[in-house]
């Protein structure tokens, strides 16, 4: 099973991703996407394709890592949330619940490493992992920061952060878009374990994932489930509402000016 996994991702023309899977079973899915690993209309299939298929070849556990110095995913691109028809919008939104969906229903054990900056779908990726590791020393950020850009924070996106850093942090952070350092997201409980060093990160998520695996896969897989079953079933029960909510916010005149304006500095810079 293992090895047509392999033989899989060799004769794939990967385009913002690149996954090896060792002989543990373990598949290491590499971020490679332009200049910030942005979860755009190229990224999110290939995850969310990649993801499934190693599930399928019988993969034990995962690793998401990137090698860009200081950045693990710095965003989603919201060039596809502006001026776009609804229909466009709405077809990248369900990119979006489709990438959160894949990853934190995974039975098998999934670790983060998080080098750097991980904002908006960075955070969504970590969140979804169920060990998240960052470097110590790293200039990036993590978090939410979709009110900065007049956006309010998807509901299953919410629910997830509020899982891991508890109800009064959540509301803090996600109503004033913080931004955590590395230091800041450990003592908030978003980050499990701090890395001094690229290598010493990539050898704690080895570690990791590799104590996880050695647990029966039934009963971890089981336990995991049952934990974030609410959360997943009451997705699944809203999607459709929870897209047309989410649309009507970004239609928004204000929400649209807003992104707008931070579009266009960006052109500036």
């Amino acid at each position: 099973m293992l090895r047509r996994a392999i033989r899989l991702n060799a004769v794939l023309a990967r385009r913002a991703t690149s996954i090896d899977v060792d002989a543990l079973g373990v598949a290491t899915i590499t971020l490679e996407n332009g200049k910030v690993n942005m979860m755009d209309r190229v990224l999110m299939p290939e995850l969310i394709d990649g993801v499934k298929q190693c599930s399928k070849d019988g993969v034990k556990g995962f690793i998401v890592q990137s090698h860009k110095p200081n950045i693990f995913c710095a965003g989603l691109d919201i060039r596809q949330l502006h001026n776009k028809p609804r229909e466009e919008m709405e077809d990248f939104w369900h990119l979006l619940q489709d990438s959160w969906f894949t990853l934190y229903n995974l039975d098998q054990p999934m670790v983060a490493a998080v080098n750097g900056a991980a904002i908006a779908g960075g955070c969504l990726i970590a969140c979804t992992a169920d060990r998240r590791l960052m470097l110590r020393n790293t200039k990036g950020k993590i978090g939410y920061s979709a009110p900065m850009l007049g956006m309010v924070t998807p509901t299953f996106v919410m629910s997830t952060f509020q899982s891991i850093v508890g109800t009064r942090e959540a509301e803090l952070a996600l109503g004033t878009a913080r931004l955590y350092n590395a230091e800041q997201a450990h003592n908030a409980g978003l980050i499990d374990i701090l890395a001094e060093s690229p290598e010493e990160l990539h050898e704690l998520a080895r570690r990791e994932v590799e104590q996880m695996i050695k647990i029966p896969f039934q009963a971890r897989a089981i336990t995991k489930k049952l934990i974030r079953g609410s959360l997943l079933k009451e997705f699944l029960k809203t999607r459709d509402e929870n897209t047309k909510w989410g649309i009507d916010q970004l239609l928004d005149p204000d929400t649209q000016n807003v992104m707008g304006k931070y579009l266009a500095s960006l052109g500036k810079k």
